[in-house]
């Protein structure tokens, strides 16, 4: 598993991913999520293996800091550690991650 810089073809699958995964009043319209991922402090990583995209974080790389935004895995996947798997390759990529973490509303989050 690795993490891979977002590509422009990658971006209807994000788009995607985050749809399925946050509820619609926590992400930003299409148009607007495009324009943001063109903003110099805004990055975004797939967590693939070969082809397969099994999920994809994105986030904000301030001077001090980056603010994780959203951290997605595919709902085929979840459950079995990629969530963590992702943020452990994250964590070799920058010294101080800042997550905002919700209380779990479903079954499977918990």
């Amino acid at each position: 598993m690795k993490l891979e810089k977002l590509e422009p073809e990658d971006y209807a699958t994000m788009l995607s991913l985050l749809k399925e995964n946050f509820p619609r009043n926590e992400i930003r319209s299409d148009q607007k999520q495009l324009e943001v991922i063109k903003e110099p402090y805004f990055q975004a990583y797939l967590l693939k293996e070969n082809t397969e995209i099994y999920g994809f974080v994105s986030c904000f790389d301030f001077t001090d800091f980056v603010f994780v935004e959203h951290l997605v895995i595919a709902p085929s996947h979840q459950g079995a550690g990629l969530g963590s798997q992702l943020l452990t390759l994250l964590k070799q990529k920058y010294r101080s991650l800042i997550l905002e973490v919700e209380l779990p509303t479903s079954l499977q989050a918990k």
